[in-house]
């Protein structure tokens, strides 16, 4: 059962750590920025 978790760790750590998923992420963030006036969110 330990070699499966760590196999599903390093997996998930080599997807995470990659160059696309965080430009999926900073995309989200840019579409979620975007997105605010549009449903009305306000800083205060």
């Amino acid at each position: 059962m330990e070699r499966y978790f760590e196999k599903f760790a390093n997996a998930t750590a080599k997807a995470t750590g990659s160059s696309p998923a965080f430009l999926l992420c900073v995309a989200a963030v840019i579409l979620w920025a975007v997105s605010g006036p549009f449903f009305g969110f306000s800083e205060t």
